[in-house]
């Protein structure tokens, strides 16, 4: 092929390619729009359900997902904003030291140690004397550069004073002898409860210029390795997704060190999950190479070069071994030699060649990665919230469900009992009747009668003990299913610890201000004392007796024996009707108190239900609402559609072109036609041929 087809078809390629990169850069940004759009109805839905204010779970589930929107903007954005170069490392590996050889300025602290908590962005711009603070919630201040160090050193100090709060709290639980479960859960909740998080997420600084801050943002990240609260906080995944390039750092001295590897196996990992096969835009910068040749020479240093990437192999694209002090003493004294030794112009000349010279399409590459591993963390967090809320809300059917259930079930036995007691006492009075009703005509005086009638024909004080029993029996069984389900059906956002352990954390995790006290709950009110049986049964009884006696003693105006003669038969059913009035009465009455009994329980389970699962999740009646909101929205996580490849955008303009090709060619033929109309019949015959 000659030079001039060669160029020919380098054109025609770079063409496609500038229309391919301009293609996906534009679905990007329309998917990432689309997506903000859906998500801030979610967000609305969510912000109007009863009681989400005061939610526990809900509210700040809602406050994360509003910040993982707020990164979604931030990208439509950064769609327009120049190349964002990042420098990552673990703690104290020069970091700033590079960023300040790379900027040939003292721009970034040198002695401090990395916040765990923000970025900061370094730009050139001769007009900008103002720092610019960015919030997670997406606002932004512009202030002064001393205002801004000020603020963020009383950040650090809230955050540094909160971890000494939640040491203490921590230091004390362990002493109560708790198992390693509660033990992780109260740092949980200490951490989510009380360790300070500060809003502010990215501060941008303005630097003077210099030759790599024409076409970069430099940024520095946090270390990424962290101790907070003794435990060691990996974030390397936080920030890679809004870098379009990364500088990743390694000390020559120790460039096998166990957690480097794994850090970057951690985020080979996370790119896996999001479909990228490994991190394409990371070049390794091996500092402090000046050790290395001190103590071993160029040979040493060749020997380490070769060790690292034997370690990372299809990890980087490309590693640089340098001396960040030795570039930066440099570049502040002027010497050309110790710049030259340092290693900083390759570095330099790498970034130019590998990020550069192809930023349009590295960003555009970038930028899609950062859509999919947004949609992916996203993802991740609506889909721990949904998983809790679905098996608090089936928890919640399910033991007000058996509650009920078991509430029903026990009254109808309650009830059955006592109708069995009152029909095995029916028997024994009808026997008393038949034994004792004549003996009534022999005794003069009505308290007389009164007391056999109640003592040997109605047997008042025996049933009076079997009715006793049932209501102790119904006062037990009563509290103790309260008892049984009180603590069932108490929804905490910690499930492990005690509410004395919750009421110690500031906010009061628990049910946020829907709080439940054991002053708010009592069985007093359906106790049956000992004597109520007695009280309600002489009371039942009194009346019917009362009636009985009033022509009992008419009878005894007459002949005794013509009274047992004519009138026993009367008095015994008499007798029979008085009972079965005073059971009917009593089984009513039973029945009434054994309702209320439940109904009370019922209300009291139910109140500690709801209040507590609405303390976490908002109104559980709208649950089922929530979960459906969530249960459509979750395919708009997963549902990528920037998935063109270039080989199927290159076919496609060929497609196209070969359409609008042959769509041209037939509305010319269309245009030279002509019609002849002869023997009855058309004919189509071309100008030319005509």
């Amino acid at each position: 092929m000659s030079i001039e087809n060669m160029n020919r078809m380098k054109s025609l390629y770079d063409q496609i390619s500038d229309r391919y990169i301009k293609y996906i850069t534009q679905q990007i940004e329309e998917e990432t729009q689309g997506f903000i759009e859906i998500s801030e109805e979610v967000e609305e839905f969510i912000y109007g359900l009863s009681g989400y204010k005061k939610s526990t779970i809900l509210l700040p589930m809602n406050e994360g997902f509003r910040e993982y929107v707020e990164k979604f903007r931030g990208l439509v954005k950064s769609m327009d904003e120049p190349f964002m170069l990042f420098v990552v490392g673990m703690g104290k590996y020069g970091k700033s030291t590079l960023l300040n050889a790379l900027m040939q300025q003292k721009a970034a602290e040198v002695d401090e140690l990395p916040k765990t908590w923000k970025i900061d962005v370094f730009k050139s711009d001769p007009q900008e004397t103002m720092a610019k603070m960015k919030y997670k919630d997406g606002k932004e201040r512009r202030v002064s550069v001393k205002f801004a160090q000020t603020l963020i050193k009383s950040e650090e100090l809230k955050r540094i004073d909160s971890e000494k709060q939640v040491n203490q709290k921590l230091r004390e639980f362990k002493k109560k002898g708790v198992s390693k479960e509660e033990l992780k859960e109260y740092k949980k909740a200490l951490m989510e409860e009380i360790l300070y998080v500060s809003k502010l997420a990215e501060v941008h600084w303005p630097v003077n210029p210099a030759p790599l801050l024409e076409n970069f943002f430099l940024v520095d990240t946090p270390g990424l390795v962290q101790k907070v609260m003794g435990e060691v906080k990996e974030s390397v995944r936080e920030y890679y997704h809004k870098a379009d390039g990364v500088l990743w750092m390694l000390d020559a001295n120790t460039i096998s060190a166990e957690k480097s590897k794994e850090l970057i196996m951690e985020l080979s990992e996370h790119l896996n999950a999001v479909g990228q096969i490994n991190p394409q835009n990371i070049i390794e910068v091996l500092n402090r190479i000046d050790n290395i040749r001190e103590n071993h020479g160029e040979e040493g240093v060749q020997r380490i070069v070769k060790e690292a990437e034997r370690i990372y192999e299809g990890y980087f694209s490309r590693i640089v071994p340098i001396s960040a002090q030795e570039a930066f003493n440099g570049f502040e004294n002027k010497d050309r030699d110790l710049i030259e030794k340092s290693g900083i112009e390759n570095l330099l000349a790498e970034i130019e060649s590998a990020f550069l010279r192809k930023s349009r399409e590295i960003r555009m590459m970038s930028k899609k990665f950062s859509l999919k591993s947004l949609l992916h963390s996203t993802a991740n967090h609506i889909n721990a919230y949904f998983s809790r809320l679905k098996d608090d809300k089936e928890k919640l059917d399910m033991l007000m469900g058996k509650f009920i259930s078991e509430i029903k079930n026990k009254e109808n036995d309650l009830l059955r009992e006592m109708e069995s007691i009152l029909k095995a006492h029916k028997q024994l009075v009808d026997s008393n009747i038949d034994l004792y009703a004549d003996s009534l005509f022999d005794i003069e005086s009505e308290s007389g009668r009164e007391r056999k009638i109640k003592d040997k024909i109605f047997e008042i004080s025996h049933l009076t003990k079997k009715v006793e029993d049932l209501y102790n029996k119904t006062d037990k069984q009563s509290v103790e299913i309260f008892n049984y389900y009180r603590g069932k059906v108490e929804f905490s956002k910690y499930q492990l610890l005690e509410g004395k352990e919750l009421a110690e954390l500031n906010r009061n995790a628990a049910a946020g201000s829907h709080t439940i006290t054991e002053a708010n709950f009592d069985t007093d009110g359906w106790s049956f004392a000992s004597g109520t049986g007695i009280a309600i049964i002489s009371t039942i009884f009194l009346g019917p007796i009362g009636l009985l006696l009033g022509p009992l003693s008419g009878f005894l105006g007459i002949n005794k024996w013509l009274a047992r003669k004519f009138k026993l038969s009367d008095l015994k059913r008499d007798l029979r009707t008085s009972f079965e009035k005073s059971a009917k009465d009593m089984k009513a009455e039973y029945r009434n108190n054994v309702g209320e009994t439940f109904r009370g329980i019922r209300g009291q389970i139910e109140e500690i239900a709801f209040v507590s699962f609405a303390g976490l999740h908002g109104d559980g009646k709208e649950a089922g609402l929530l979960l459906d909101e969530i249960e459509a929205f979750r395919p708009e996580l997963s549902n990528w559609k920037v998935e063109t490849s270039f080989k199927e955008f290159i076919a496609e303009e060929i497609y196209i072109k070969s359409k609008r090709k042959e769509q041209a060619l037939l509305s010319e033929k269309n245009k030279k036609s002509v019609s002849l109309s002869y023997d009855g019949r058309e004919y189509d015959v071309s100008k030319a041929s005509t």
